[in-house]
């Protein structure tokens, strides 16, 4: 499992725990590291 799948698992973990969106998240994380590979 590398970090992405973490991040995701932790994520999708909190939004059930506490009902937030989820998809919104998993958005923001991809976005994220778009801009990351970017750097790379």
């Amino acid at each position: 499992m590398n970090n992405r799948e973490k991040i995701e698992q932790s994520v999708i973990s909190a939004s059930a725990y506490n009902g937030n969106d989820t998809e919104g998240l998993l958005k923001e994380v991809e976005d994220v590291y778009k801009k990351a590979q970017a750097f790379d």
